[in-house]
């Protein structure tokens, strides 16, 4: 198994539901915020080196991770949590939770 190549894969599946969930907002989002499996099996180190490379040059270069580890959830899935978007100069910004597909097995 090439470690390397699922986490892309995997990390490519977040990028569209990330995508999906915000279609159609014009604002740059910030932070998606992920929990993590119990034994997930790569490092946050790993995580944060591929989704580097993933928003390089993409609708969430801007983004930062956030990683949360959850034992409520099987090493084999990634829930996205929440998406938030920039604030706006008046201090508001659109958060994005519950969205279809924001858990994704692998």
């Amino acid at each position: 198994m090439n470690k390397s190549l699922d986490l892309s894969e995997l990390f490519k599946k977040v990028y569209d539901v990330v995508l999906e969930a915000t279609k159609g907002s014009l604002a740059p989002i910030a932070y998606i915020s992920v929990r993590l499996g119990n034994g997930f099996p790569f490092s946050d180190n790993e995580i944060h080196s591929h989704f580097k490379e993933l928003k390089w040059n993409s609708l969430i270069s801007a983004a930062d991770l956030t990683i949360v580890h959850d034992s409520g959830l099987t090493s084999d899935v990634i829930k996205i949590e929440e998406i938030s978007e920039f604030m706006d100069d008046e201090g508001n910004c659109k958060v994005y939770r519950d969205f279809p597909n924001s858990s994704i097995k692998f």
